[in-house]
């Protein structure tokens, strides 16, 4: 009868309504996780980035460090080799006081 294939019709109007907003649903997410994906990215190339500036400036601190512990070393073994000199100095003093020359031991 008509109004059983008007029925039919609507009914299947209705299911490819419901396809249609399914698919549509199914693009969105897919658009939306897209976003998501590319903004997740985004944001991992930042923080690559910032790890590398920070690992460069881990190494250029550590550089430095050990420059410093050089000139330590450096400056203490002058110190050390200018008190040996000192008390050598001081010794030869001494001696002189004491009326005797280094030639003269």
């Amino acid at each position: 009868t008509a109004s059983s294939q008007k029925a039919a019709r609507e009914q299947d109007a209705q299911r490819q309504a419901k396809e249609h907003v399914v698919q549509l649903q199914a693009k969105m997410q897919a658009a939306t996780s897209s976003k998501t994906i590319h903004s997740a990215m985004c944001r991992v190339k930042k923080l690559e980035s910032s790890l590398q500036v920070e690992s460069k400036q881990k190494n250029d601190l550590k550089d430095q460090v050990a420059r410093l512990k050089r000139e330590i070393l450096d400056a203490r073994l002058k110190q050390q080799m200018a008190e040996e000199e000192a008390g050598a100095n001081n010794a030869v003093e001494i001696f002189q006081q004491d009326g005797v020359t280094l030639e003269q031991e």
